[in-house]
């Protein structure tokens, strides 16, 4: 059970259309991954730049649009590379608005995710406080190669992510869990 008085710190106390968190159930998804890092060459397509553009300049037929990435040692977390908190957050606002919303990835190909017994809670903690910081309306798992079994990631994140889920049903929200499969996993289905 998560304790109220430290969600309370990171409760964002601004109402705005980040705020809210889009119900797409039912709905065709198209989705696609915003990149939270500078251009370099060869990392776009034919050995290219990949264009850098803001949250709303995304064309409007993705409906879902997963910022990457939540990383880092220890617990993983996120912030804007070049934004401000708010300025990142009002790009956010301006999708939700368009009913589309803006999840957190998890992970990516170059993701050293090392979780271990004991960091739910810590995890869903952080998970909540980017959800208030800057508006995301879920999560998306992005573990590939060998994240998804490293150490114990296949108990903590589904424990922290439940957590998750179930404080924002008690606040009348549909937190989003989505998931981006690696082709080799995919060869037993």
């Amino acid at each position: 059970m998560l304790n109220p008085k430290i969600i309370d710190q990171y409760k964002n106390k601004t109402t705005d259309a980040a705020s809210a968190m889009p119900d797409i159930r039912g709905k065709n998804i198209l989705m696609g991954f915003w990149h939270n890092w500078p251009s370099e060459p060869d990392q776009g397509y034919q050995q290219g730049l990949f264009k850098e553009m803001a949250l709303t300049d995304i064309p409007e037929a993705y409906n879902v649009v997963a910022v990457a990435f939540m990383k880092g040692a220890g617990i993983p977390t996120f912030k804007p590379y070049n934004l401000s908190d708010d300025a990142f957050r009002a790009q956010v606002a301006a999708l939700n608005a368009q009913g589309r919303a803006v999840l957190i990835s998890l992970g990516g190909a170059d993701a050293h995710i090392e979780l271990h017994a004991g960091q739910e809670d810590a995890l869903a903690y952080e998970i909540i406080r980017l959800v208030e910081t800057y508006g995301f309306d879920g999560l998306d798992i992005d573990l590939e190669q060998a994240a998804i079994t490293f150490a114990d990631n296949q108990t903590v994140l589904p424990a922290a992510l439940r957590m998750v889920r179930e404080y924002y049903e008690t606040e009348g929200k549909h937190f989003i869990i989505s998931m981006a499969p690696e082709f080799p996993y995919l060869r037993r289905v």
